[in-house]
């Protein structure tokens, strides 16, 4: 199951103009009502309000996301991050909103990013996995990009935890990372 509890709306700035504020308390209430066609009303203003402001952008981009406007969606979300990269929860709805349209090997790093942001968020490490679960093969050239991804995803870990991965996952794994001419991530780790 796919963690829902993750999308993160970052308010605009304290100085930001009364009227963003109040538009984006109205759009922030039904869009968490789930009163979506309400707030899909009210993203045109929002976005022509706050059009440099990556929290507004944020909130515009779950609305249409949730409305069925996934393109566009994608491409605010993209726009919030370059306006304010380090923000896990914008960077980590970006990641979100990749994944649920089918681009999970894309949406890895941007997970990855997040959870270096947030460590310590547990849903971004869930919605980080579920992505590299979804990222499986499907064509044998997609080899390395995954197991690119697979290190990406162990980066940040100290240990490994499997149930029979020291006789069969690892030493598989470390072949196909040979095999590709790159070395297995798995080094030293500590292996339970």
């Amino acid at each position: 199951a796919r963690d829902r509890g993750t999308r993160r709306m970052s308010a605009p700035a304290a100085t930001a103009a009364p009227h963003l504020l109040a538009l984006f308390a109205r759009v922030r209430r039904a869009f968490e009502a789930g009163a979506i066609a309400g707030a899909r009303r009210d993203v045109g203003a929002l976005l022509a309000s706050g059009r440099e402001d990556a929290g507004a952008i944020n909130l515009a981009a779950l609305v249409l996301f949730r409305a069925g406007e996934r393109d566009r969606a994608i491409a605010l979300l993209e726009d919030a991050v370059r306006r304010k990269p380090d923000d896990a929860g914008i960077v980590g709805n970006l990641a979100n909103a990749l994944h649920e349209t089918g681009r999970a090997t894309e949406a890895l790093p941007w997970h990855d990013k997040a959870v270096t942001l947030a460590p310590a968020n547990a849903s971004l490490h869930l919605n980080r996995g579920l992505a590299l679960q979804a990222a499986t093969l499907r064509d044998p050239a997609e080899e390395p990009a995954m197991l690119a991804a697979l290190e990406s995803f162990a980066a940040p870990c100290d240990a490994l935890v499997t149930f029979n991965g020291k006789s069969f996952d690892i030493p598989l794994l470390t072949t196909r990372y040979l095999t590709n001419a790159a070395p297995a991530p798995f080094g030293d780790m500590p292996h339970l």
